[in-house]
């Protein structure tokens, strides 16, 4: 069960957080973009934006289920042992 534990408290360490000013930045060149692209450029560009979106979103899904299983390995671990009590009270 440590181990397990010890997965789950160091799970997140490589997470970075999502930088407010880098999402600006990011929205103002691609506003320049837009701005500079022809019709058909805006579409490829477009089609280029929709298939970012999926693969996030596939990432996104990935990331929720490998959290999901982890939890509950985590659920079934902690419930191999009948007195449990002693674990609740140390994360206390």
């Amino acid at each position: 069960m440590k181990n397990i534990i010890e997965e789950l408290y160091h799970a997140f360490e490589d997470a970075s957080p999502i930088n407010s000013c880098e999402q600006q930045k990011a929205n103002k060149i691609e506003d320049k973009l837009w701005n500079v692209l022809g019709k058909k450029e805006k579409r490829l560009f477009s089609d280029y934006q929709d298939a970012r979106i999926i693969i996030e979103d596939e990432y996104a899904k990935r990331d929720f289920w490998s959290g999901f299983c982890l939890g509950c390995r985590l659920m079934t671990e902690v419930a191999k042992y009948p007195d449990s009590s002693h674990i609740s009270r140390s994360f206390r």
